[in-house]
């Protein structure tokens, strides 16, 4: 028998033991040579897609995460925003009551 089987389509054995039988010597050749290497490339960018769907997710969970924060922050600003704006009213209201009643006084006395 020669190095690629029996022209069959013998299998080249790599670690995973699961390669497809090539039938052309050319493609046993290929196999032989870079088999293990393309299946352990294709495992590392598997590997990375994974992280990096990881990554996304929380990358995508913190952002919305911050937008929450962000919404809550402008609604406090606004509601801390409506207080001022009827604490000065209320301010003013009692400045120009003050200023009748000296007024009032003035006059009256």
């Amino acid at each position: 028998m020669s190095e690629f089987g029996n022209g069959t389509g013998a299998e080249a054995s790599g670690a995973t033991g699961n390669v497809a039988p090539a039938h052309d010597p050319m493609e046993q050749v290929r196999e032989l040579l870079f088999g293990e290497s393309k299946r352990s490339t294709e495992q590392n960018l598997q590997a990375l897609d994974e992280k990096l769907e990881a990554m996304r997710a929380d990358l995508l969970a913190r952002l919305s995460a911050l937008e929450n924060q962000l919404i809550q922050l402008a609604r406090d600003t606004e509601d801390n925003r409506a207080a001022s704006i009827h604490a000065v009213g209320s301010a003013i209201a009692q400045l120009g009551a003050t200023v009748q009643n000296l007024s009032a006084q003035r006059k009256g006395g």
